[in-house]
């Protein structure tokens, strides 16, 4: 079988799409999320439907549309010569899916019968896919049980629809029909031991006309007690039926009184309300909390603001003896600091050291002069004249600017003193100053500061009041509110409407279960007319006491009791003595002939038990035997595949019955999945190929593999192209899905012709 056209309406995420394939080696590819697995699941589900919620649920729900919970589509497929469209919907509705499937003969029109794939492969979808469909990452995921089953039905019965194992558990139901395995039950036992019961009764047919005249005496008496009974039931079911009207009427009056109380109740809330009711405002248990919650707010705002007002108060001020320093400070940072301040200073005390270092040099200077010229005074005399002339101008220069830096000395003390410090303690004097100045600034700045927090606690003392006001507004009139009573009025209007809210809730529950009970009183006496009540009940219900009631009861269950007793034992009476006039009319003769005819049975069911159990073996061997034979030839074709593909690294495979797969390695048979996960997916692709090849014969369904090359190296995955491509010209169609483009270029290098589909 081929498919030759994919028509997709609506299918998980995919929507109005249509695949054209041809009957060779088809490849459809596409990036991830495209659709590809998507595809495979479509072409399941067009031959076997939606798979039953439980392993397969995910698939199950990636199947349905995303958008509107249900698949649909048709597929075109060819068998032999003629075409055929299957067409296929699912609905999910709630819990439930609702499925309809049709498979149309193009060329007569004839709908077919029966799921598509059991009529175009004769298999279940277990076994398809366990052979010819392999889906993504799960090459090994063949269903043992379901293939070699019908690997074994195919061998035994000529058609692997047969199911041996069932035709073997009908027989063996057959033999349990006839004779349990302990013996003990089956058509032989049980007509054994009919056998041997009528031979019993053949012995006591004899004394049953005895017991029979007795029996129908104790008949005749019970009959007479039940109707004296019947009577005294009759009696007293009437009075408990008086007495129970009664009971109902009395609940006619209790409802009638719980009605009253109801309207009573309704109308004190109403009054209750009303007395607290502010225009269109009515308070609750919210209001309650919100009294609360403001005025434990504002008296935590007030306790921050008393504790702010102390904070301010507590502010530290700076030393007295400190602010003529921090004054001077001042000075100093307007002068530019420090170094600017003593510049005058420190220029005075410069200019008087140069004076008095010139005129100390000028002195000297006259004094070597002087020496000079009293040295000269026996050689020269002008020399000598001009010598002491120049020393005595060099001394009188010197002691000028001597006086000079003196004076200037004194300006600078002078100026010192105005400054507030001697010279040489005026750097110490203005950092002391300058301390001082940050000092009152920094205690100047946390003033600032708890200020500003105090003015903040004011405001919100004041907005807190201001809700706390409007609350109690809500309730209390505006004249009544005194402004330092905010909180006492506060405290009493949450008091006063907690009492109210608990007095209107108490009636309300009240209200609710009186409401309640009349409903379901109303419910349970719907079914009494009251005025028909009244006609019929004689009795006085004042006269009604519990006493008197239950006696009633207890009358009416005694008679009633013992007329069931006596009841049960007429009927036992009457049909034991049916049985045993039954019993009478056989006769010893009748009863022999009775024990000669099962005997007679008895011998035919024993040889057609015997002959079963031949068969049944035969068959159970036969199967053995053929079955054996089957795997060897299905391991040796998946063997010769896999050392094509494997270019001889792995030349034979071995399986059991139950397709457990070990592999040639090194002269070694090994497990499968000791194997890399390329060669382990290859084997049982092969596998897969051989298992359909064996279980299909000449019509082969199209062998579909999702990214099932993936795991391969690109030597085998080529020699695997080269065998699909081989296959699908001698044998069947072949759908290969991937998300890759190394298969389609694989191809094109082998020169092998693709059908290139890209989703």
């Amino acid at each position: 079988m081929k498919i030759l056209q994919l028509n997709i309406v609506e299918f998980g995420g995919l929507k109005n799409k249509v695949i054209d394939l041809d009957g060779g080696l088809n490849i459809l590819s596409g990036d991830n999320e495209s659709g590809k697995s998507t595809v495979m699941l479509f072409i399941r589900f067009m031959l076997y439907g939606l798979p039953k919620k439980g392993s397969k649920g995910l698939e199950r729900e990636r199947a349905l549309s995303w958008d509107n919970r249900r698949a649909e589509g048709s597929m075109l497929v060819q068998r032999g010569n003629k075409q055929f469209r299957i067409e296929r919907r699912a609905v999910s509705s709630g819990a439930r899916l609702n499925e309809t499937l049709s498979v149309t003969d193009l060329a007569t029109g004839e709908t077919l019968d029966g799921e598509a794939g059991q009529i175009f492969f004769g298999v279940p979808a277990e076994v398809f896919e366990s052979s010819c469909a392999v889906s993504q990452m799960r090459a090994a995921d063949v269903s043992a049980d379901k293939a070699s089953s019908a690997i074994e039905n195919m061998l035994v019965s000529a058609d692997e629809s047969i199911d041996i194992k069932r035709v073997l558990a009908a027989m063996d139901r057959v033999r349990k029909e006839y004779k349990l395995n302990r013996g003990e039950g089956g058509v032989i036992y049980n007509t054994e031991r009919e056998i041997s019961e009528l031979r019993v009764r053949l012995r006591e047919a004899t004394d049953k006309h005895l017991k029979y005249n007795e029996m129908n005496a104790r008949l005749s008496r019970s009959e007479k007690n039940l109707e004296r009974i019947a009577e005294s039931h009759k009696a007293s079911a009437h009075m408990l039926e008086q007495i129970n009207g009664a009971v109902i009427l009395r609940r006619f009056e209790e409802l009638d009184g719980k009605k009253d109380e109801l309207k009573r109740a309704q109308g004190q809330l109403s009054e209750l309300e009303a007395s607290e009711k502010r225009g269109d405002f009515l308070p609750a248990e919210a209001h309650v909390s919100a009294l609360k919650g403001a005025r434990l707010a504002l008296n935590e705002a007030e306790v921050k603001l008393a504790l702010r007002r102390r904070e301010c108060d507590a502010l530290p001020d700076i030393e007295d003896e400190k602010k003529p320093l921090a004054e001077r400070g001042e000075e100093i940072r307007r002068a530019g600091g420090k170094d600017a301040y003593l510049a005058g200073v420190r220029e005075l005390d410069r200019s008087a050291a140069s004076k008095r270092s010139a005129g100390l040099g000028l002195c000297a200077g006259g004094a070597v002069l002087a020496a000079v010229g009293g040295a000269l005074a026996a050689v020269h005399l002008v020399a000598t004249a001009v010598a002491v002339a120049v020393g005595a101008l060099l001394l009188v220069l010197g002691v000028v600017g001597f006086t000079g830096s003196k004076k200037l000395a004194a300006e600078r003390d002078t100026l010192c003193e105005s400054l507030g410090a001697p010279f040489g303690e005026l750097d110490a004097y203005a950092e002391s100053c300058l301390a001082a100045l940050a000092q009152r600034e920094e205690l100047s700045s946390r003033a600032v500061a708890k200020k500003a927090l105090l003015a903040a606690s004011e405001e919100d003392v004041k907005e807190k009041r201001a809700k706390l006001t409007a609350l109690i507004e809500m309730t209390v009139a505006k004249g009544d509110i005194s402004t330092d009573k905010v909180m006492d009025t506060a405290a009493a209007e949450e008091s006063r409407i907690a009492e109210f809210c608990d007095k209107r809730d108490k009636l309300s529950r009240h209200i609710y279960a009186t409401e309640m009970l009349v409903r379901e009183t109303e419910a349970q006496l719907a079914e009494y007319d009251r005025a028909a009540l009244s006609e019929t009940v004689k009795l006085d219900l004042a006269s009604l006491t519990p006493e008197s009631i239950e006696r009633a009861k207890l009358k009416e269950k005694y008679d009633r009791e013992r007329y069931a007793m006596l009841d049960r034992e007429t009927r036992n009476l009457r049909e034991a003595l049916a049985a045993l006039g039954g019993g009478l009319t056989q006769s010893p003769v009748e009863l022999a002939d009775r024990i000669s005819e099962l005997e007679e049975k008895l011998k035919g069911h024993t040889e057609y038990y015997e002959a079963l159990m031949l068969a049944k073996t035969h068959i159970e061997e036969s199967g053995t035997a053929m079955s054996g034979n089957v795997t060897p030839a299905i391991a040796k074709k998946a063997g010769e595949m896999l050392s094509f593909v494997s270019g001889g690294a792995h030349n034979s495979v071995q399986t059991s019955k139950s397709l457990d797969l070990t592999v040639e390695q090194d002269g070694f048979h090994v497990d499968a999945d000791m194997l890399s996960g390329g060669a382990r997916d290859a084997a049982y692709i092969c596998l897969r190929i051989s298992l359909m090849l064996r279980l299909f014969g000449a019509e082969l369904p199209p062998l579909i593999m999702d990214e099932s090359l993936c795991q391969l190296d690109d030597t085998r995955a080529a020699n695997m192209l080269t065998m699909l491509s081989k296959l699908s010209e001698s044998a069947t169609q072949c759908i290969l899905l991937t998300c890759h483009s190394r298969e389609r270029e694989l191809c094109e290098k082998m020169g092998i012709t693709v059908n290139d589909i890209r989703i």
